[in-house]
Order: C-alpha cells, then structure tokens, then sequence
C-alpha cells in the first residue's frame, strides 16, 4: 500500500536504515524516488510530452520540480528531466534554423540583451536557452566577421597565441581578434596557421594511425583524432577518411 506524501516523514527511517545498512536519509530518498508505487512507470504518451515541452519553455527550461507538478501526471522531477533530455530536445536539435526564427531570435536579443539566454528562449518556441546562445554567438551574430581572414587578423591571432598559449581561444579571440568566435579562432589556427601541420602526401603509416584512431574513437570526433595523429588536422583526417570510406 503507498504511503501518502503527508506520511513519508513520519516513517521512522532510522529504524529501516538499521536493516538495509543504509543512511536514514538514503532510505528515504530511494523510496521517495525509486521504490514508491505512486511514481507512474508507464511509457511516456505523445500528448504527455507535447505537454512537457511546453512546460519545459514555459519554466525556461530548469526548476523541473515545477514542471513535474504543473505536468500533473505522477512523474518525479528525474523523469521529466529525462524525458525531455531523451524524446524533446534532440528532435529540436535536428530542426533547421528558418529565416523567420533568425529574426526573431534577433529582436529577441535587442530586448533583453545576452546576459539571460533563458529570457531570450521564451521569445523563441521549441528552441531552449543554449539552442538560442550558439545560434547567435556562433551564427548570427552582426558584430562577428565570417568569411576569409585578412593577414592583419592572422598576425593577431599569432600574437595572441604567443601571449595566451595554444586553446585559450575564447580569450585571444576577446583580446585580440574580437570580431571572430572562439571557433573560428580555433579552426584558423589549427586548420591553417599552425606550423606543425603536415601538408605534404599521407604516408601508409599516418593512413594506418588514422584507422586505428577512428575505430577506438569514432567517426565526427575529427579533433580528437587529429590530436592522436599529431601533424595532420581534423579537416585533413575528416577528408582523407572520405577517401578511405570510398575506396580511393
């Protein structure tokens, strides 16, 4: 029989902590998370979760405590945490971003600034806070210069690299390059400027060091697997494994 919420504080854990060698506090926990038969188990329906993504917006995406008990449906702040990780937000990832929603994540951002990307989000439905930040900072951004780099920029970015050291990216990009993201920072040196790069033909050695490196790191993790190789660059990796993939 399930012990009504009032009625859990009043279980004497002690004496249970005694039989299952646990904590008081561990006990209760795990009951109250775990072993209670009021928790509903059952497989997540698509109205429930149309409904959770839009608490989830409505509560900016955090205080899921808020969301469980707005949900209304016998789920713990854990599972409604997990099912919007699990079923939500990878389909939102998958989404293109449309003109439509650029523009409004722009007037969004001349409203409330920057500082709150959970403020920014509520203007934005079906995109979360983070969605919303790397759209902007890394894509949209009018203060941030896209396309080819002039010498002058190269030549600060080196000096940057000098002062900072090699992966302090976001700060030589604030101080010297401001008008780059730390990505494009990064990429410009790794990909280009670093003197260490091998440009010349693969030998059958680095080929090898290659397959080997994808196959204990997997395919997509192109900088990892630069790294492992040591003078080629995840670009060089990622075009030569298309080679190999397709027989070349």
């Amino acid at each position: 029989m399930p012990l009504p919420n009032n009625a859990i504080d009043k279980v004497n854990w002690e004496t249970i902590s005694l039989e299952v060698g646990k904590s008081a506090m561990e006990c209760k926990i795990h009951y109250t998370n775990r072993l209670s038969p009021t928790i509903c188990r059952d497989s997540w329906s698509e109205q429930e979760l149309k409904r959770l993504g839009e608490l989830a917006q409505e509560h900016h995406y955090r205080n899921w405590s808020l969301v469980a008990s707005a949900l209304g449906t016998q789920r713990l702040p854990w599972q409604v945490f997990q099912a919007y990780k699990t079923f939500i937000e990878p389909k939102s990832k998958q989404i293109k971003w449309t003109a439509v929603e650029d523009r409004k994540l722009m007037e969004a951002v001349e409203k409330v600034g920057t500082k709150s990307w959970s403020r920014v989000a509520a203007f934005m439905p079906k995109r979360s806070p983070s969605q919303c930040m790397h759209r902007y900072l890394y894509s949209i951004n009018p203060k941030k210069t896209r396309g080819r780099w002039s010498k002058e920029e190269d030549t600060l970015l080196l000096q940057g690299i000098q002062e900072y050291g090699r992966g302090n990216w976001t700060l030589i990009s604030r101080k010297y390059v401001p008008n780059r993201t730390d990505a494009q920072v990064r990429e410009r040196y790794e990909n280009v400027l670093n003197p260490d790069i091998e440009k010349g033909p693969w030998t059958d050695d680095e080929v090898d060091k290659l397959k080997k490196a994808v196959q204990e790191l997997g395919t997509g993790k192109w900088a990892a697997v630069a790294r492992s190789l040591g003078s080629r660059t995840d670009n060089q990796c990622k075009r030569m494994w298309s080679h190999i993939s397709k027989g070349e």
